[in-house]
């Protein structure tokens, strides 16, 4: 799991071409298409723990549910 893809030009055809078969970035940069192109590429969403976290530092969180609930991946 990479936190921020910040990947080299040639990062997703070397990762096609490795016997890795995937990787799982979150989506808190924004991936250029050549990423996005790369199928062993996950990416997770993050925007609503982010919003959740950033409510709850303000003083605003009026949510009951968990923090951290199960991001879906794109």
């Amino acid at each position: 799991m990479a936190t921020h893809a910040i990947l080299s030009a040639d990062a997703p055809r070397i990762l096609q071409e490795s016997a890795i078969s995937q990787v799982v970035v979150t989506n808190t940069i924004p991936h250029s298409s050549q990423k996005l192109q790369c199928c062993k590429i996950k990416t997770v969403d993050v925007s609503l723990i982010l919003s959740l976290s950033l409510s709850s530092l303000g003083g605003g969180n009026q949510h009951d549910s968990p923090l951290v609930p199960e991001a879906p991946v794109l």
